[in-house]
């Protein structure tokens, strides 16, 4: 069965999860939490009362806040503590767009391979949040399945690199001008020693403990500082689990899902050289382009 067919008569119901979401009025600092929990997504649904979709958070987002390339006049002027506590609907990014319970999943596909959406809310028929899909839940629907293309055809070649010697900060840094939530670190032979995320530098046991104690104190230090003092190596997730350039792109799909990484370095094993990336993104873009547009 091709892909095309394993999917066309689903709908966005059948398929949505119960992606995390919080008021428009919480406290940053809210987000924060739930973004730096083990297994928690990479992006929160910000909701109103009425349960209706008014923005996303991710930690990419909140790194940019808490190291002053985000709302950085009122962290000058209010400071970080303050900051932490203010609604969290003012550092969102606007409110994404969503569809309907009843689109058919070959649509909501489609829109997010074309459009590079990692994830589309869903709403009901009053336009009441229900859940959402993202990047991870459509994989999984392809895991299994050969697709007949060597992973090449899906590479990201322009993306976040740093050195194995580098600090966290230099991490995030590299993250947030590259806009993306991760990190490939290389090692002396510029081959990939690990992966660094947004989300592994919030669960830092160290700028946890710090945080918490900001808010309780009101004592202002600087994130950056913290991150400054932390080597890359002591967060990112290692060894880096790679694809190879002839592998086809349905093993890199299972190989990403079975291991629970967004992130693939590739590498060409009879050069000896780190050739690209794999992302979610990339892989469902490739996915839309050659599997469901030429049917759809």
């Amino acid at each position: 069965m091709g892909l095309y067919e394993l999917i066309k008569d689903l709908k966005a119901v059948d398929v949505l999860i119960d992606v995390p979401s919080c008021y428009v009025d919480d406290p940053l600092a809210i987000a924060l939490d739930i973004l730096a929990a083990k297994r928690s997504p990479r992006r929160i649904v910000i909701i109103d009362r009425e349960r209706r979709v008014r923005g996303v958070i991710t930690s990419l987002r909140i790194l940019e806040i808490l190291l002053g390339f985000r709302g950085s006049m009122m962290v000058k002027l209010r400071g970080l503590t303050k900051v932490l506590r203010e609604k969290v609907i003012l550092f969102s990014d606007e409110a994404p767009y969503t569809m309907a319970r009843d689109t058919p999943l070959v649509s909501v596909i489609k829109h997010m391979g074309e459009n590079s959406i990692p994830m589309i809310p869903i709403v009901d028929d009053l336009g009441t949040y229900v859940g959402a899909i993202d990047e991870t839940r459509v994989l999984k629907l392809f895991k299994g399945k050969s697709l007949g293309e060597e992973v090449s055809r899906a590479l990201e070649a322009d993306f976040p690199l740093v050195s194995v010697r580098d600090t966290a900060l230099r991490a995030a840094e590299a993250m947030i001008e590259g806009a993306k939530g991760k990190a490939v670190v290389l090692n002396d032979k510029g081959l990939p020693a690990g992966v660094v995320t947004a989300k592994d530098i919030l669960k830092l046991p160290l700028v946890t403990e710090e945080i918490i104690e900001l808010l309780r104190t009101d004592i202002e230090v600087g994130f950056a500082d913290i991150l400054g003092k932390v080597g890359v190596a002591k967060v990112m997730s290692s060894p880096a689990i790679i694809a190879r350039e002839g592998d086809d792109i349905g093993r890199a799909i299972d190989t990403m899902i079975d291991s629970d990484v967004g992130l693939l370095p590739v590498v060409n094993e009879k050069e000896g050289r780190f050739t690209g990336v794999l992302t979610r993104m990339s892989l469902i873009r490739t996915v839309v382009r050659e599997h469901i547009n030429p049917m759809g």
